[in-house]
């Protein structure tokens, strides 16, 4: 039988497969309240949003509608420019504000009054499905993505990637399953999987260019945005620098079917008005089109991969770029291919929603 190519998978972590966020401090409800109000709908009335309940709870929204996050964006839109002088630690600031007062009216959305209310048993339908086995917060639908592709003999290489550390405590949650203490996977136990401390690793930026951005292995800490790699003397890390560097090293863990966990640098991209050319970096070359390609296909889930970011590139969370570091000339193209948008709302509910998205993309890639 001939051997079938690796695949790397990886997963965004809050709002993709964990629906809460001990380490910003968002309990599991409040993520829920972040999910649905990307998906419940009303129109604008004045200054006001009204919930429509006859709209279908969904991603997409019927003409002349929008989501209640939508609404909360325009009333706290990012900055398109800012005053001669701003510096980056200041423009960081700015975002993390207006992100707060959108966090804020978040968590109010299903109380009495608010325009939520109207949805609140949806919300506790959410808040029961995403209730896990005691020692366990990672989503089904994740876990049994990872058990098919072992019953099918796939080889497979993971990445979790995400902005925050809470990397820790999805390293201890993983490698707990990969123990078989997971009671609803009890069959899976292969302890080749274990997630070490050398396949934890950081990005810095602190420019565009190739030249100024690094992926540190053995450490999920990073400097400040005003910092330098100094911050690493004495510490026992192996240093990736530039675009080709990363990409091969990234694309040879892939190879070796190796599970591995990477914190992006939230500072530059936040500095950058959250911008595609400063955000997570994605290197993809013809391995999704050519069968011969050395390269190994890779299949990337955030919630944040909206398709209408794709088509606006300044909207983009990822830095999505060739092999040779140039940016991707088709990056609309590799939505649905080798990047996705994770949408909780079907990931809570459906244990198969990852697996039917990536079945679904290598069929297409054979046509």
């Amino acid at each position: 039988m001939e051997q079938k190519k690796p695949i790397g998978l990886i997963f965004d972590i809050n709002r993709t497969i964990l629906i809460e966020d001990k380490a910003a401090g968002k309990t599991r409800q409040e993520e829920i309240c972040a999910v649905l109000a990307s998906c419940t709908f009303g129109k604008r009335e004045g200054t006001e949003w009204v919930a429509d309940l006859t709209h279908p709870i969904q991603y997409e929204a019927k003409e002349g509608y929008l989501s209640y996050y939508q609404f909360i964006e325009d009333l706290f839109p990012f900055p398109t420019s800012y005053p001669k002088g701003t510096t980056v630690l200041e423009k960081h600031k700015i975002i993390s504000d207006l992100k707060d007062k959108r966090r804020d009216l978040c968590k109010l959305y299903f109380r009495e009054g608010q325009p939520g209310f109207g949805f609140l048993p949806e919300f506790h339908k959410m808040v029961k499905a995403t209730e896990q086995p005691e020692g366990f917060s990672l989503l089904p639908s994740f876990y049994e993505t990872v058990a098919y592709f072992t019953k099918e003999e796939q080889p497979f290489s993971l990445c979790f990637r995400t902005f925050g550390v809470d990397l820790i405590t999805v390293r201890e949650e993983w490698n707990n399953f990969c123990s078989g203490n997971h009671p609803d996977f009890p069959e899976f136990k292969d302890e080749k999987y274990i997630l070490t401390q050398e396949n934890m690793g950081a990005f810095w930026r602190k420019g565009p260019n190739s030249e100024d951005c690094f992926l540190i292995m053995g450490t999920i800490e990073q400097p400040k945005i005003d910092g330098d790699m100094s911050f690493y003397d004495g510490k026992e890390v192996t240093v990736y620098q530039g675009f080709k560097a990363i990409d091969e090293f990234i694309q040879s863990k892939y190879t070796k079917k190796e599970i591995f966990a990477l914190r992006d640098y939230y500072p530059w991209w936040a500095s950058q008005g959250e911008r595609s050319n400063s955000g997570k970096m994605l290197f993809v070359g013809d391995e999704h089109d050519n069968p011969q390609s050395s390269r190994i296909p890779q299949f990337f889930f955030d919630d944040n991969f909206w398709l209408d970011n794709f088509q606006n590139l300044n909207k983009l969370i990822g830095d999505i770029r060739t092999p040779d570091g140039e940016v991707h000339p088709d990056i609309v193209g590799l939505f649905g291919k080798a990047v996705f948008q994770a949408q909780p709302l079907y990931a809570i509910n459906d244990r198969r929603y990852f697996v039917n998205l990536i079945l679904a993309s290598q069929n297409k890639n054979k046509k």
